[in-house]
């Protein structure tokens, strides 16, 4: 009898983990991803974003209230394409990532972010400052 109890708190763990997960990916994976169709999601400031990001990323600033919504504008949930997100070292798109995965997302974070990327001698692209 004891054992019904634990199953069913074991049960109620295993279906929140489920409903919010985060898929921690490196550099073959982000590309993997990508080319499966993935939207790639700087979520770093405008400023960090124009001065290097990956090709092909979209910029949506984390640390600005309307992050859900400047997300939602560019790729919205309703479409269902997994996100791929990615800051300077991995610490603020994991932040991210956790709230656009609550939010419906099915997310991808880039482990070591564009840090590694760069360290990597893989591209990036600059923006022209205004």
């Amino acid at each position: 009898m004891r054992l019904m109890p634990f199953l069913a708190v074991l049960m109620g763990l295993v279906s929140c983990a489920s409903a919010s997960k985060v898929i921690n990916v490196n550099q073959g994976g982000l590309q993997t991803q990508v080319r499966e169709g993935a939207f790639l999601l700087d979520v770093r400031t405008d400023e960090e974003f124009t001065e290097a990001h990956i090709p092909g990323a979209a910029n949506a600033d984390w640390y600005q209230e309307d992050f859900l919504d400047q997300v939602q504008k560019l790729c919205p949930v309703e479409n269902r394409t997994p996100l791929v997100v990615y800051c300077r070292t991995g610490r603020r798109s994991a932040e991210a990532a956790a709230a656009l995965s609550k939010a419906g997302y099915t997310v991808y974070n880039l482990l070591g972010g564009i840090t590694e990327w760069i360290d990597n001698g893989m591209k990036v692209e600059k923006l022209e400052s205004e």
